[in-house]
């Protein structure tokens, strides 16, 4: 163990200091003597009878003669660590309260030590104020914080490049009701611990809700959502975001997709939504694609999905660029909400071309939509409105060149020709991946970019068709 795993003692939080007269006994293991050291100074700060253990074996003959009020024990340790030590306790005398002591590389031991009936959890590097709330929470002195699975959102294990630093407070989420702090802001990830996280089986941490609104740079309108805008209930929440979830499973999900990479990519979407519904204008335009048509809801769902997809394939692991990526996937067609629905019900070749004119105009419409939206980020209504541009400059609304369109546009350019073709519509019965690409081959390719139409293809798993291998896709 190392020195610098803990911050420093600047002060005893005086709102939890036991000014009972009676001394009570806490027993403290640790085989790091300054660690142990500095938990015993804060301990009898508080006029607790300190009693030191060097590991779980030495604390286990102490406990057969003398009986304690509480253990604050590190979870590694030679000879036996905090679990077995939890246990042997909980065995004997399931009264006792366990706190331990933990980092960020023995997260997987977390999970035991909360079966095991470990009381709470500080995370290293910790604080005086840390200790003394676990303290009093286990005698009753401080309310447990009332904790909701809407107050985190999950992100994805590998979501956490290596080489980066952790920016904000990383949480484990023990039961449904229980998130344990892990790590704290400011923490190293190695290629070592995502690797053996990864391998172990650990696919989510979770991040506090204002926290990841940071993560992905989106904050919401709060002083319009509780003052001058209706409440979104938690009821109305949860009923899309259960409708998403199903869209997504019953309608986006095809098979000879990775079914790892497209949970990731559909998880973080499915994080997004649930944020973004807790702003009132957002929340009113996702209730407005699901009602509008039976297809476009599902339709932005997969734009969505299959644009993070392939955002991951060319690299973009940058949460903020992901976020705006699922963002204008997700709301690219909003300007559909001001087309009749009959006219979107019936099939392109049946249009007039006046209809065929008022539909190209939806980007246009789309983004008079957002841009009332102060939260809405530029490369965003980029996306809405360039979308239908093409890379031979024949596309619409504006009829612009490859060199100025937007790279998230291009991006989801290609993944809305395929997503028109895999779910269904009035257009199209749902094809498969392969049915897709070869349809989109033999169409006119040159008006994707190349460079998103090649991940695509990797991303389903599709073989090139031989007669293009010599082409620029190779």
């Amino acid at each position: 163990m190392t020195i610098g795993i803990f911050r420093s003692l600047d002060k005893i939080m005086t709102d939890h200091m036991d000014t009972s007269p009676e001394h009570k006994r806490v027993l403290v293991v640790d085989d790091d003597d300054e660690l142990s050291s500095l938990v015993a100074e804060i301990m009898r700060s508080q006029n607790w009878e300190v009693t030191t253990a060097q590991n779980g074996r030495i604390a286990q003959q102490i406990l057969k003669t003398t009986s304690f009020d509480l253990v604050i024990s590190d979870i590694q340790m030679p000879e036996m660590n905090g679990i077995e030590l939890t246990r042997l306790i909980k065995k004997g005398n399931k009264k006792t309260p366990v706190i331990l002591i933990t980092a960020f590389h023995e997260l997987l031991e977390t999970h035991e030590a909360h079966s095991a009936g470990a009381d709470e959890f500080v995370p290293k590097p910790f604080s005086s104020e840390d200790i003394l709330l676990a303290v009093a929470r286990c005698q009753g002195k401080a309310a447990e914080k009332e904790t909701k699975e809407s107050d985190y959102c999950r992100v994805a294990i590998h979501d956490f490049v290596s080489g980066r630093q952790i920016n904000y407070s990383i949480y484990l989420r023990l039961s449904a009701e229980k998130f344990v702090k892990i790590a704290h802001r400011g923490e190293d990830l190695s290629t070592e611990r995502i690797q053996l996280y990864k391998t172990k089986g650990v696919k989510h941490l979770y991040l506090h809700l204002d926290d990841f609104r940071r993560y992905v740079g989106f904050q919401i309108n709060v002083l319009k959502m509780t003052k001058d805008g209706p409440t979104i209930t938690e009821e109305e929440k949860r009923e899309l975001v259960t409708r998403t979830h199903e869209l997504v499973q019953e309608q986006i999900r095809r098979e000879g997709i990775d079914p790892n990479n497209f949970d990731s990519a559909s998880e973080f979407v499915e994080t997004m939504i649930s944020l973004i519904a807790d702003d009132a204008d957002l929340y009113d335009i996702l209730k407005s694609l699901n009602s509008h048509t039976d297809y476009l809801y599902a339709h932005s769902l997969g734009v969505s999905v299959y644009g993070v997809l392939i955002a991951q394939n060319v690299g973009w692991h940058l949460p903020t660029n992901k976020f705006k990526v699922a963002l204008g996937g997700l709301l690219h067609d909003v300007g559909h909400r001001e087309i009749d629905v009959d006219l979107l019900s019936k099939p392109r070749r049946n249009w007039s071309l006046d209809e065929l004119n008022k539909y190209e105009q939806h980007p246009l419409r789309g983004i008079d939509i957002v841009k009332q939206l102060p939260n809405i980020a530029s490369d965003v209504s980029q996306i809405i409105k360039e979308h239908h541009e093409s890379c031979t400059g024949k596309g619409y609304p504006n009829s612009i060149r490859r060199s100025m369109i937007h790279p998230m546009a291009k991006l989801i350019a290609v993944v809305d020709e395929f997503c028109e073709l895999v779910i269904s519509n009035p257009d199209s019965p749902g094809m498969s991946p392969k049915e897709a690409i070869e349809r989109m081959f033999s169409l006119d390719t040159e008006k994707f970019d190349a460079h998103f139409l090649e991940a695509l293809i990797k991303v389903c798993k599709v073989p090139i068709p031989e007669k293009l291998r010599s082409t620029r896709m190779v």
